[in-house]
């Protein structure tokens, strides 16, 4: 069974790294899996991407061709909409004729649905990273509900321009409801559920399947050792952040986490704060000592910062699924977060970490304080990192993926 996964990246954000996962689970269960992504990070020789001068000079202009209908419509925000315009995009002829599609995060121009035409017969996913699959343009629509019927009020375009949301979504439909196999694929029971009420979900079924954690990379490692190694106080209570846009985009709650922090520093005020990413200004704005590590490309250094914690910290305000929070709770680490999206399904389960319902700064505070005041020993910790790797590992959701391949035919 040929399997060829569609993404911008092989790793270059969250929903490339999400892809190629999959693409390394289906692998793990004997499927023949390759990838073809628009910008390549890694060796692997499954992963292919254009390499010649032509191709390199389409990927160049294929970001900036995408986005011409905004600017010619003159939209709100080009950030957190896209038209999936891409006539430099991904080709027929570089798809070829697998026996399975499955289309991951391919904004920047990097793929066509509407070449899903001349795929009527291949079996179809569309994993869902985001919104975007399901709605007229926007990649998270916040507490618009516009995606459940016509998207025809879109807020992220002026008044001017908000005909492409509801003329998006039509193409979108056309596209999806001409294949004959094609399934949306869930990666939490909130997404799920997101698809239900969609427009576009009333077609088209959907089945859940959750992101995999490469126990390979994410493992666990004592905090003591995790410390030792990246020179951090042995005894000192360390909270753990990571994210990319953590004050540029709201809904990853940066703002939040600020807030907290300042109440969280005044009933503990040796509190350490490591972060990662893009966050190096959490620190200075709450005055609280911070170890910033900057962007991280090593998995090894990220498992490591991971393991040092007392508690790793996800305060965004909807996430589809929640990786780093996967991530951390992999390496034994337990997490802190709102009960929002795809995170109530990993930091859920028993022992994962602590659900804070109530969506304010004072709340995360006291989720942050209640697990820091937990004495947690290496067992408890290693016990977690099992329990993650049990039912988020590879071979688990390559078998799941499997399994949804064979059933298109039951």
């Amino acid at each position: 069974m040929r399997v060829l996964h569609i993404s911008y990246s092989d790793k270059e954000g969250g929903a490339a790294i999400g892809a190629y996962r999959i693409h390394r689970a289906m692998e793990s269960v004997g499927l023949d899996s390759r990838m073809w992504v628009k910008v390549k990070k890694t060796d692997d020789p499954s992963v292919f991407c254009r390499t010649s001068t032509l191709g390199r000079l389409y990927n160049l202009f294929a970001r900036r061709v995408s986005i011409l209908p905004l600017w010619i419509r003159r939209t709100r925000t080009l950030a957190q909409f896209s038209t999936g315009f891409a006539p430099l995009g991904c080709s027929r002829a570089e798809i070829g004729s697998p026996d399975v599609l499955n289309i991951h995060w391919c904004g920047n121009g990097t793929f066509d649905v509407g070449l899903l035409r001349h795929f009527r017969s291949t079996l179809t996913f569309i994993t869902l990273h985001d919104y975007w699959p399901l709605t007229g343009g926007c990649h998270y629509p916040g507490s618009c509900i516009g995606f459940h019927s016509n998207c025809d009020l879109c807020p992220a375009l002026f008044s001017g321009g908000r005909g492409i949301a509801s003329s998006l979504l039509e193409g979108k439909l056309k596209s999806y409801i001409n294949c004959n196999k094609i399934r949306f694929v869930a990666t939490s029971e909130a997404m799920k559920s997101q698809v239900g009420l969609s427009r576009l979900g009333k077609h088209i079924q959907s089945v859940l399947i959750p992101l995999p954690i490469d126990q390979r990379e994410f493992y666990f490692t004592s905090m003591g050792q995790a410390r030792s190694e990246l020179g951090i106080d042995p005894l000192a209570p360390i909270v753990v952040f990571g994210a990319f846009g953590a004050f540029g985009d709201p809904r990853k709650g940066g703002d939040l986490l600020l807030e907290a922090l300042k109440i969280v520093t005044l009933k503990v005020p040796e509190v350490q704060l490591v972060t990662f990413g893009d966050a190096s200004d959490l620190g200075r704005l709450t005055r609280v000592r911070t170890i910033n590590f900057g962007i991280v490309s090593q998995t090894d250094l990220q498992r490591k910062i991971y393991a040092s914690g007392n508690v790793m910290i996800v305060p965004s305000r909807d996430e589809t699924f929640g990786q780093t929070a996967l991530e951390a709770n992999s390496c034994g680490t337990p997490v802190v977060c709102f009960a929002r999206g795809g995170l109530t399904d990993v930091v859920g389960r028993n022992g994962a970490g602590i659900l804070v319902q109530q969506l304010d700064p004072k709340s995360l505070a006291s989720g942050i304080l209640e697990q820091l005041g937990f004495v947690e020993d290496d067992e408890n910790r290693k016990l977690r990192a099992q329990r993650t790797q049990l039912d988020f590992g590879m071979r688990r959701i390559g078998s799941l993926y499997r399994d949804a391949i064979c059933s298109f035919d039951a």
